[in-house]
């Protein structure tokens, strides 16, 4: 993650602050890292979250504190979840999630956050639902 008052002002690190990490427990390919990432601030928790897709299927972290990004919880290793993610669209409220694998004959996955988000689970592992405009194509990241 980058400051960009830091970056403007010629930090030497050009403003870089942190990095979010890939779990750990995911790193099932060469290239760990993520694919496709989203911040948002949710008002009800008043907490900024990262959702991130790539290396080992979905994560989300708690970036309210930039410098120390906390796990909160991944979408990953149950059927139906593949082990890299392409695209995490959290809903508006941050209850629910469409998952994009961008896979042929794949859907786009449903998942409902909330385990997750209450800390009850560090892993949710089955969509609630999934959907597709055409079972021939590949959901990219249609949100």
């Amino acid at each position: 993650m980058y400051d960009v008052d830091k970056l403007l002002s010629g930090d030497a690190n050009e403003g870089l602050i942190s990095r979010v990490p890939v779990p750990q427990g995911n790193m099932r390919q060469l290239n760990a890292g993520y694919h496709d990432i989203y911040a948002a601030y949710d008002p009800a928790t008043k907490r900024d979250r990262f959702y991130g897709a790539g290396t080992g299927g979905f994560h989300v972290f708690d970036i309210t504190h930039p410098e120390q990004p906390k796990f909160l919880f991944s979408l990953s290793g149950g059927p139906g979840v593949i082990s890299y993610g392409h695209t995490l669209a959290p809903s508006n409220d941050g209850r629910y999630a469409m998952a994009f694998s961008e896979i042929q004959y794949w859907p786009v996955l449903v998942f409902d956050l909330k385990p997750g988000l209450e800390g009850q689970v560090s892993s949710i592992s089955s969509p609630i639902g999934g959907w597709t405009a055409d079972w021939r194509g590949a959901s990219h990241s249609g949100v």
